[in-house]
């Protein structure tokens, strides 16, 4: 997880955005089993046995083809998903703030200073109008920022640093990733599970189909937050573990009645999916509600409610964690 966050924001604070954030600490909110293997969950298994999942990307004649092929020891089933190269470029200018538009920005507040400090005398303005005015254009230099960083993904944390809006990003890539899966759930297996066998196939998918590697904090002058867009770690093939559960996020929420957190701790991103946890399952307990846990890093396959070692140390020695509300 990259925690590159920016001090630029630091002129205006605000809340969250919309999102609920509540920094979770005791027994009452966090259960999970040490050890736990999510034992009556195998991992991502379509009727039996374990999920394998390969990857393998084409480019031709302007779209990029990201072909998935699912399979255990008694079944597969193949799986595509297409992206135009246009719409793929949209949706990757779309993420991340860059100087050259911050310094824009700024050169138009500069220029409005002077302006009004130029023509001050001209218009026989007083000292008290014209400090007014230049507050004027300081709040609507910031107004303007504001919205430029949250237009790029990003949010104001309250000492006012900005980091990666993950909930924002499941919001906006959600649904195009849809067709993904609708796709997957038609093929995953029996109708009547067809939403678990979703959740254990695409987790399976975004654990080890998708490498772990953690993206740039800017790239091509481009500031990510160390995130890349759901479709674009899809057809990259890497990310780290925010960028992973930004990706499973935004498919599982096209499952109808979908409730997702995210939960971050030090240096690690998870995600809580609402359902019943089994008895072995870690889960968060947030607003009264029982979130099971999912490690989306991988690149080890862990099924639903089950950490790696490394996680469950962490909560074990007690760090901070915060609860997001995703979808």
């Amino acid at each position: 997880m990259n925690r590159n966050v920016s001090s630029y924001a630091a002129i205006v604070c605000a809340a969250f955005l919309g999102a609920e954030t509540l920094g979770c600490r005791g027994p009452d909110r966090l259960v999970f089993t040490p050890g736990a293997t999510g034992a009556g969950r195998a991992c991502g298994a379509l009727e039996s046995g374990r999920i394998k999942v390969s990857r393998r990307v084409t480019a031709l004649d302007g779209v990029y083809s990201v072909d998935l092929v699912f399979s255990d020891k008694n079944e597969s089933f193949a799986v595509r998903f297409d992206v135009g190269k246009e719409s793929f470029g949209a949706n990757d200018d779309s993420w991340g703030y860059r100087e050259e538009d911050i310094a824009r920005l700024k050169q138009w507040h500069e220029s409005a200073r002077q302006a009004a400090l130029r023509t001050a005398s001209d218009r026989n303005a007083s000292q008290a109008q014209l400090d007014a005015e230049l507050k004027d254009l300081k709040a609507e230099h910031d107004r303007r920022f504001r919205a430029y960083i949250v237009s790029q993904g990003f949010r104001f944390l309250a000492d006012g640093t900005i980091e990666a809006d993950i909930a924002a990003l499941v919001r906006r890539n959600a649904p195009r990733l849809a067709p993904l899966a609708r796709t997957i759930e038609r093929n995953a297996g029996v109708k009547s599970h067809a939403r678990d066998l979703l959740l254990l196939a695409a987790t399976a998918m975004v654990q080890t189909s998708v490498d772990y590697e953690p993206v740039d904090a800017v790239i091509g002058g481009v500031h990510t937050g160390g995130i890349w867009p759901p479709v674009n770690a899809l057809v990259h093939g890497r990310g780290d573990c925010d960028t992973k559960a930004a990706l499973l996020a935004s498919i599982l929420a096209n499952l109808p009645g979908t409730r997702l957190l995210g939960v971050k701790i030090t240096g690690h991103y998870l995600l809580g999916v609402l359902m019943k946890p089994s008895q072995n399952d870690s889960y968060i307990r947030y607003q009264n509600r029982k979130y099971v846990l999912i490690e989306p890093a991988g690149p080890a396959c862990l099924p639903p409610g089950a950490l790696s070692k490394e996680t469950q140390s962490l909560f074990l020695e007690g760090e901070p964690h915060t609860v997001t509300r995703l979808f």
